[in-house]
């Protein structure tokens, strides 16, 4: 979904917007389209600079494009069927930069876990028969 915004960004001649979208949004496309922007520019006063280009941003770049990676990875999955909405829901609220940076596998990588959900509902069930 966001590469799709991205490139209707780029085909509608939006080329600044496509830039701050792809610092946010898509940081493996920011050098493609800084270096586009610059070009549709190259005649006016103000020149854009590189918006990744802020001393000791590299490595935060480097991570953005990990997590980009791990989410593009997630959204072209098959989704979950809507029974299984509150052991999906609990995955939203993890730290993924946290687990990208430290190279562990994240929530959203692994397998959906229902059995949890299934036990603790079969306790709730026999504390309320006692």
């Amino acid at each position: 979904m966001p590469l799709q915004c991205y490139e209707i960004l780029i085909e509608t001649n939006k080329i600044p917007e496509a830039a701050m979208f792809a610092r946010a949004y898509l940081p493996s496309k920011l050098d493609y389209v800084i270096k586009l922007w610059q070009e549709k520019t190259k005649d006016k006063p103000f020149v854009p600079t590189n918006l990744a280009d802020v001393p000791g941003n590299v490595p935060i770049i480097d991570l953005a494009i990990r997590i980009e990676k791990v989410l593009r990875e997630y959204y072209e999955k098959e989704k979950e069927d809507a029974c299984n909405y509150q052991a999906a829901y609990v995955r939203h609220f993890q730290d993924i930069a946290g687990q990208v940076d430290a190279d562990e596998e994240t929530d959203l990588q692994k397998p959906l876990d229902l059995t949890p959900s299934y036990e603790n509902n079969q306790e709730t069930d026999q504390q309320d028969s006692s």
